[in-house]
């Protein structure tokens, strides 16, 4: 039931948007796992959720008994709405706590490479010196 493939989702869900959610069903005796690409509480115990497929999505009204939800970060204000370690919302966690007047100024360590010449490595093949091609 729990594959690495949907404990690296759930952890990838977490992380960026502070919420996962997945429909549970049967496959025959299996239990079967389905991400939920978007989704709605319409009351308490109903949910409205988007489930991609190859060709499309699947939009399904389910019960609360057949909806996983796991949220982290929730404010006490909205404990159904989970906020991941990356928001730059200042009254949510942050990565950082180095600078809690500058939420962003948190997530400067995870400044995306902006050049490949500066980071790269050869991986395999032919190593041209640039005194050859002269």
């Amino acid at each position: 039931m729990l594959t690495l493939d949907i404990l690296g989702a759930v952890g990838l869900d977490l992380f960026f948007r502070g919420q996962s959610v997945w429909h549970i069903s049967l496959n025959g005796s299996a239990i079967q796992l389905r991400r939920a690409a978007f989704w709605d509480m319409v009351e308490r115990d109903r949910w409205s959720l988007t489930l991609p497929r190859p060709t499309g999505t699947d939009t399904i009204k389910a019960l609360g008994d057949e909806v996983l939800s796991l949220t982290i970060g929730a404010s006490p204000e909205t404990p159904w709405q989970g906020c991941g370690p990356l928001s730059a919302d200042p009254g949510h966690h942050s990565l950082g706590t180095a600078n809690e007047s500058n939420p962003r100024a948190a997530h400067r360590s995870l400044a995306v490479v902006t050049s490949k010449k500066d980071y790269g490595h050869h991986t395999g093949g032919p190593v041209l010196n640039s005194s050859a091609l002269t």
